[in-house]
């Protein structure tokens, strides 16, 4: 490069400095199993720079994967917290975030699960990290995708205390044990009288 052109004519201004950055992608997936429920979730992922000193993207490029296979093409920022919140993200559903830095670090934390017993599967590459929580960490981001699955599974509900309980169904049954009891005594009554 012998020089920079602008116009038709020698760029003679101010020296252009160019900075490539590598980078990687993140992939999280949601399932819940136990219940068949549209519900949405929320999602914060907190990205940290690397030790490189690297500065972090404000926005980033994204896809989402919706549960019958459209795909959405837009952009994801991160707040004032430095987080990228995903909020009513729902059971089958995907998001890939690019243009991550190589070498920034990452947790995902699940908010309100309430009621569900969550696990997260971390992929990198062959290498694969498991855990219980609603939080999920891994290894830096490095060349390629790290994916990140998490499974909520339905714990069972105790009904509400305070309701008919089995008092309803102990009275209907005692009723019935009555009844056959009468019928009973009935019938042998009868029985005697045509005996005589």
């Amino acid at each position: 490069v012998t020089g920079i052109w602008k116009d038709g004519a020698l760029y003679t201004g101010e020296t252009l400095a160019y900075t490539n950055t590598l980078v990687g992608s993140l992939e999280l997936s949601k399932t819940v199993s136990g219940i068949d429920t549209d519900r949405g979730f929320v999602f914060s992922i907190h990205l940290e720079p690397g030790d490189s000193g690297t500065v972090l993207p404000d926005v980033y490029p994204a896809i989402f994967y919706q549960k019958d296979g459209t795909e959405v093409t837009t952009t994801v920022s991160r707040n004032a917290d430095g987080n990228i919140v995903l909020s009513d993200f729902k059971s089958g559903e995907k998001a890939v975030i690019y243009g991550i830095p190589i070498g920034s670090t990452w947790t995902i934390t699940e908010e309100s699960a309430d009621g569900f017993l969550t696990s997260w599967t971390v992929t990198v590459g062959e290498d694969q990290t498991s855990g219980q929580g609603t939080t999920a960490t891994g290894d830096k981001i490095g060349i390629g995708k790290t994916e990140v699955a998490y499974v909520n599974t339905a714990m069972y509900e105790l009904p509400e205390t305070g309701g008919a309980g089995t008092q309803l169904y102990t009275m209907g049954g005692l009723m019935l044990m009555i009844s056959a009891v009468v019928l009973l005594l009935y019938s042998q009554r009868r029985r005697r009288k045509e005996d005589f």
